[in-house]
């Protein structure tokens, strides 16, 4: 008996140290379960593009071609965000900075007045001219056949001319607007004006073809075809060139600020900061800037011209019809359309008595 109490007595005192140690076995799986989120870890995602859209005028093809030179210095002097190019028409582009869709701008300074007027965009840098660095390097030049009898605007009176849009601002206002200033409405000088919508090559070729007498193309948009080898050297001439010396260009208007670099809301402060910084930072001899027919970037230019023209032709966004300024004026005078009411009742009973 002794002997089995004893024996009974070590099984008992033997179990606890089985339970501790059952623990240690065990001990493998949390290993494995600490392990198993760095298996599931995902792949970091990308950081969202940032949206820049640019006014084709020419098309998609050569916007990218112009433009996207631009995006690779961005991305190597911002980095840790990926610029995405969009190129867009005139209805397109104001349609997506409506939407909210892009983060920056860039476009002709026709179309930056009319979205800065709309939209809540902040404009960051204008374009330099690579004729001397000038920011005033767009306008309009009215194109006709080198072989063509015409020498004088007012020798096309009569003829069909091809523009690009009556929204167009080099492609159209421009002359618009010098012709106005001269007492002329071209919608009644011209036979016609086909507007013939982007690219802009459409009107040199349509020109060619003979369709049109003459076209209102922007500046500098026949010799950039010249430079391209698409249309042949000395074939077409500019009526009434007033360009200034050295620009490279001829021109049939006076000239307007370049094309503009704005912000939308949705892109940050401190991102639109690093942006600008980068602009102004571009080289002149850049393949960025020469790829855009410039020399870098300057500090914006005061818009306050293009205010006046679009005023003067009806065409500012903040302007609306007559009957609306005819109201307001009425609701600050009501004491004078309440007497010329009273007068047209008194002579009209007057004229019923006699």
């Amino acid at each position: 008996m002794p002997l089995l109490s004893l024996l009974l007595w070590l099984a008992l005192s033997a179990l606890p140290l089985r339970v501790q140690a059952a623990p240690t076995h065990s001990s493998p799986a949390p290993a494995r379960q600490e392990s198993a989120p760095s298996q599931a870890t995902p792949v970091q995602t990308l950081a969202e593009p940032i949206r820049i859209g640019v006014l084709a005028t020419r098309g998609p093809a050569l916007a990218r071609a112009q433009w996207q030179p631009l995006l690779r210095w961005l991305a190597q002097r911002v980095p840790g965000h990926r610029f995405v190019l969009h190129p867009l028409g005139l209805d397109e582009l104001a349609e997506a900075v409506a939407r909210e869709h892009l983060d920056f701008v860039i476009t002709n300074p026709g179309q930056s007045v009319s979205l800065a007027r709309q939209y809540p965009l902040a404009w960051l840098a204008t374009l330099k001219s690579p004729a001397g660095g000038d920011n005033l390097a767009i306008g309009a030049a009215l194109v006709v056949p080198a072989q063509a009898p015409y020498r004088h605007w007012r020798d096309l009176e009569g003829q069909a001319v091809a523009a690009v849009s009556e929204n167009a601002f080099g492609g159209y206002l421009a002359y618009r607007f010098e012709a106005d200033e001269q007492g002329v409405r071209l919608e009644h000088f011209f036979s016609t004006v086909q507007f013939t919508g982007f690219p802009l090559d459409r009107l040199i070729e349509r020109l060619a073809a003979g369709e049109v007498a003459a076209a209102i193309v922007p500046v500098c948009q026949l010799e950039r075809m010249e430079r391209e080898g698409k249309v042949a050297r000395e074939a077409f001439r500019v009526l009434d060139d007033q360009a200034p010396a050295g620009f490279g260009c001829q021109s049939s208007t006076r000239l307007y600020p370049n094309w503009s670099f704005a912000k939308t809301e949705r892109a940050s402060p401190a991102l639109a900061l690093a942006v600008t910084r980068a602009l102004y930072d571009l080289p002149a001899d850049s393949e960025a800037a020469i790829a855009a027919d410039s020399a870098g970037w300057t500090v914006p230019t005061s818009e306050l011209a293009i205010d006046r023209l679009l005023k003067a032709l009806d065409r500012h966004p903040l302007q609306g019809p007559w009957w609306q300024a005819a109201w307001h004026w009425l609701r600050q005078h009501q004491q004078w359309g309440w007497g010329t009411l009273a007068l047209v009742l008194l002579l009209g009973g007057h004229h019923l008595l006699l």
